[in-house]
């Protein structure tokens, strides 16, 4: 099997900012605010060695899904059938997203947020709640694409609308926030690569998270 391969580098131009949820172990007798405050970098995705600051693949493939479904475009001589489904199944990301952003870069962002985690604040009580972010970062990733209606153009088009109106990470624009906001700096596109098993790549994907837990 043949498919395309693009190569991405992108770059931030607002913070990027993670909540992923964890279960780091509660010391005996810690409080709620203490244990926040010791296990705040747990929130983050990190490397394999824990050094520096990652993207989960699941949540970068959904911001490029979600761009296509916010566009709404329509596929030329394919009726109501959108962007969509082709960009869901017919690309990849096959590891998780490396940044520049070494762990010690990483910043600790404290916000007073509803107490069960709802949005909006409307009459539930207020907690201090602390978030890993970078404040300067980007990356290089590659996308598969197996879809071959799926060009170099329209790759690059459901890129900057993510970077723009999807964002990554959280408090992004597609919940009405300016976080994780990013641009493409470069796109290296090489066409009709030969298909490898995963197994049988140097590059075998990492263990990533579950998409509703990349946050």
């Amino acid at each position: 099997m043949k498919f395309s391969t693009a190569t991405i580098t992108i770059e931030g131009i607002a913070p990027l900012r993670f909540s992923k949820r964890h279960d780091a172990p509660k010391l005996t007798g810690e409080s709620a605010d203490a244990y926040d405050a010791r296990t705040v970098m747990e929130k983050a995705h990190w490397s394999e060695d824990g050094s520096t600051l990652v993207i989960p693949a699941t949540m970068m493939k959904a911001a490029i899904a979600g761009a296509a479904s916010y566009t709404g475009e329509k596929i030329a001589g394919k009726g109501n059938r959108t962007w969509t489904g082709k960009f869901k199944a017919g690309t990849a990301i096959m590891q998780d997203i490396e940044t520049d952003v070494p762990r010690s870069e990483v910043r600790t962002v404290s916000l007073y947020c509803d107490a069960q985690g709802g949005k909006g604040g409307k009459g539930g009580k207020s907690v201090l709640r602390r978030f890993p972010q970078a404040n300067r970062w980007s990356a290089t990733f590659e996308i598969w694409v197996m879809d071959p209606e799926i060009t170099e153009t329209k790759v690059r088009q459901m890129l900057d609308v993510a970077g723009m109106f999807g964002g990554l990470g959280t408090w992004a624009p597609r919940v009405g926030g300016m976080n994780g906001r990013f641009v493409v700096k470069k796109l290296l596109w090489k066409d009709n690569r030969e298909f490898e098993p995963v197994t049988a790549r140097s590059t075998a994907p990492k263990v990533t998270a579950p998409v509703d837990k990349a946050a």
